[in-house]
């Protein structure tokens, strides 16, 4: 989707609705050809996006107040309370790439000992502080998913993650205040937790293709099925069966934060994660804001299609680009559905979804 062309066709399309299919067919080899190189495509059509794996309890009254330990450490500034999408720039947390993980354990890793503070709270002889505490309480307390606090939180990897019964709730600057449940969270701490080969988590547990639900961290991803965990050390994807369905079928904003962290520093593994964004004569604004939908188009034809060719059927490529069609039509709802300025004429957003997607169908 880089060539671009004049805005001629376009307007047309804008000001005659009963011209977008034969202008689309007209301007075949000029449109919206995201990584859409040919290519066939399976299975049904992807359907409402996949809630949270973990379910959370209600939560009780915890005693507050601060004894000489902090276990959250630096977080008072590091890490989201609500642990649900990346922290947002000029937040509390920077946005942007996360760092890679070394994958050797550092010796200094140790629970984090300071002053009190106000936003500690103590549970089951343990305090939890700032950014872990706020995560907690969500997840329910000590009578929720995670249950009572087993140690001290410890810093390591830039980042602070403290054990609980049933899981862990990990903090770090660039990837966020996140839950990590058991078994995954006995695999992360096995592989060194935050500084080992995993990194920290970037999402709370989701549904997995073939699991129970999958992890996904900065350098790979834990896979649980029932008490069983399968660590896929290679952020690229290691079995692309499994793991481009699994990513692929995040809801959006969790396949954003996954891919860009991914394409940030492309690992080796057979997936692929390269893309040339909305490409086609589409205004520049339009591209900025079918941006994610676009990214996800690409890593469909790509690694369904093309690449490691997990599914290279034509029923693979119409679920694909009906997914785009949903993506783009998602976004224009949760852009309070704006009028579009398409080389300088106006149109409805749901209407310029629907010729980018006609466009795909119609030419790949």
């Amino acid at each position: 989707m880089s060539d671009r062309r004049g805005p001629t066709a376009w307007v047309l399309l804008a000001r005659s609705p009963a011209a977008v299919t034969t202008l689309a067919l007209a301007a075949a080899l000029t449109l919206l050809t995201a990584g859409c190189q040919p290519g066939a495509g399976t299975g049904p059509v992807a359907g409402a996006e996949p809630k949270p794996a973990l379910t959370l309890a209600g939560s009780e009254v915890i005693d507050q107040g601060g004894g000489p330990a902090d276990p959250g450490g630096s977080l008072g500034q590091a890490g989201s309370s609500s642990g649900g999408g990346p922290p947002a720039a000029g937040g509390d947390l920077p946005a942007g790439p996360s760092p890679r993980p070394s994958g050797i354990a550092s010796p200094e890793a140790a629970p984090v000992r300071t002053a009190a503070r106000a936003d500690c709270h103590r549970v089951g002889g343990f305090d939890v502080c700032g950014p872990i505490y706020d995560r907690y309480a969500q997840a329910g307390g000590p009578t929720g998913a995670l249950g009572r606090p087993v140690d001290e939180a410890t810093a390591a990897g830039g980042g602070t993650s403290q054990r609980f019964e049933h899981g862990a709730v990990a903090a770090s600057p660039s990837t966020g205040t996140r839950v990590v449940a058991a078994p995954a969270a006995d695999a992360w701490e096995e592989a060194g937790g935050g500084d080992g080969a995993l990194g920290y988590p970037l999402l709370d547990p989701r549904p997995a293709a073939g699991a129970d639900s999958v992890s996904y961290f900065q350098g790979g991803a834990v896979f649980v099925t029932g008490g069983d965990a399968d660590v896929h050390e290679a952020p690229g994807g290691e079995v692309p069966d499994v793991d481009v369905p699994s990513v692929y079928g995040l809801p959006l904003a969790d396949f954003t934060i996954v891919w860009r962290d991914r394409a940030a520093d492309p690992p080796d593994g057979d997936l692929v994660w390269t893309t040339d964004g909305c490409s086609g004569p589409t205004p520049p604004a339009v591209d900025a804001l079918f941006a994610d939908a676009c990214l996800r188009h690409d890593f469909g034809y790509r690694n369904y299609l093309n690449g490691p060719r997990v599914d290279p059927t034509q029923q693979r490529r119409l679920a694909v680009d009906n997914q785009f069609l949903a993506d783009l039509r998602a976004t224009c709802g949760t852009a309070g559905e704006p009028q579009v300025d398409w080389f300088g004429v106006m149109m409805p957003c749901q209407r310029a979804a629907q010729v980018m997607y006609d466009a795909v169908r119609a030419f790949g």
